[in-house]
């Protein structure tokens, strides 16, 4: 970490706060482009977590967080910032956060994440004086939608396999047009055919 902190790197490696009795510590670094980028464009990102990406000193689960952004140039994503740790909660993702703030000013006005909880509320605790517009990302919502639809939705007196995978078609399809409703009005519409 010295090395990269000498050639102009940010990096973080500490305990978690709140996971200090746990052995909970969170690693991040910034390259010097990255951190130039994140004045430019972190307007607006994306936090995505990579599950099991490696193992700890101890053998545990490491989760790989990257904030991203579309490059205004080549219209490509680009990384901004990464942080390991072996604790999947909100402690290390607001630590992170937190100190990119301070680090790199990272003022983003919106973030988009993964129907998650957790990164919710890593976000609105790292900007308590900031509204940060939390975005869910549109492949996980469906994906949430589908397996909530499948699993919690039951049809009564509907018997047959076949019957009942039209109706959740039919549910998926008006739920999907939903989603893509370009006006409030159009939303209403599709609402009321539900």
């Amino acid at each position: 970490m010295e090395r990269l902190r000498g050639t102009g790197w940010s990096t973080l490696y500490e305990p978690t706060p709140g996971e200090e009795g746990c052995g909970g510590y969170t690693l991040a670094f910034v390259s010097p482009w990255q951190k130039k980028l994140i004045g430019e464009y972190a307007d607006t990102v994306c936090l995505d977590s990579t599950h099991n990406t490696c193992k700890g000193m101890d053998k545990e689960k490491v989760f790989l967080n990257t904030v991203l952004t579309q490059d205004r140039v080549t219209g490509k994503g680009v990384p901004l910032a990464f942080m390991l740790t072996n604790y999947e909660s909100h402690c290390p993702l607001e630590h992170f956060l937190k100190w990119l703030r301070q680090e790199c000013s990272f003022e983003p006005e919106s973030i988009m994440i993964d129907c998650s909880d957790t990164k919710a509320l890593g976000i609105n605790k790292s900007f308590p004086d900031r509204a940060i517009m939390i975005i869910y990302c549109y492949w996980h919502l469906w994906q949430a939608w589908e397996k909530n639809i499948t699993s919690k939705i039951t049809f009564k007196g509907v018997r047959r396999k076949e019957a009942r995978a039209e109706l959740l078609k039919d549910l998926q399809d008006a739920l999907g047009r939903l989603l893509h409703a370009g006006t409030a009005e159009d939303f209403e519409t599709h609402w009321e055919f539900m």
